[in-house]
């Protein structure tokens, strides 16, 4: 599309973006479940799983603080859906510099729509883990099978709006990962998706429930 045509979109999310880099990366502890009725999670769809456009914002507490990607390294459990707030502010770039003519037909689009963002703090994290079991049979230990060591995660998340930066609720999650995650793409790695499968899952079950 037309850069131009992008442009509105960017007046729109500007001050947005504006609001999101002075929230506080370590905001109040949450101590209870409140939020305004139009900010649940959940109403059909997996928060992040595409960038369509969506009345909340997901956001990692350590995005807020790092430098731009620099901050994976910090994050123990990425969230689906945190990196949209890096492609929102990756068009909202694009469309200030006009170095092109044309943009992408969904830039911004999603990024218009944020009414909320959910900052998510860890403020607990085991890594799930593999261990060997053995048994000793007349005198010789051999190894007999794997054991996955669940992994769990939890913390809380605080909801600001995003027309003034005011917190208006918040909640805590837990998660635990599978005994059984299968083994696509090697046991490790299905350990570790699957603790973001269930990380994602206990925020949408959590929310204000």
């Amino acid at each position: 599309m037309p850069i131009a045509d992008a442009q509105p979109r960017a007046a729109i999310f500007e001050p947005v973006l504006d609001i999101i880099k002075k929230l506080p990366a370590n905001p109040p502890p949450v101590t209870k479940k409140f939020a305004p009725a139009d900010a649940y999670i959940g109403r059909g769809s997996t928060p992040g799983t595409e960038p369509t456009p969506e009345e909340y914002l997901l956001i990692h507490a350590e995005d807020l603080t790092a430098p731009r990607y620099d901050s994976d390294a910090a994050v123990k459990v990425r969230i689906s859906g945190t990196r949209l707030l890096n492609a929102c502010a990756d068009a909202l770039a694009e469309v200030k510099a006009a170095q092109r003519k044309t943009v992408h037909k969904y830039t911004l689009l999603p990024c218009t729509k944020y009414k909320y963002a959910y900052v998510i703090r860890t403020t607990d994290y085991l890594q799930p883990q593999t261990r060997q079991a053995s048994a000793t049979t007349a005198g010789k230990t051999r190894t007999v099978v794997l054991n996955v060591v669940p992994g769990r995660v939890a913390g809380d998340v605080t909801i600001y709006s995003l027309s003034d930066g005011q917190i208006v609720g918040g909640f805590q999650f837990r998660a635990v990962s599978s005994r059984e995650p299968g083994t696509e793409g090697g046991l490790a790695d299905a350990l570790d998706r699957d603790l973001v499968k269930q990380a994602n899952d206990a925020i949408r079950a959590a929310c204000c429930r």
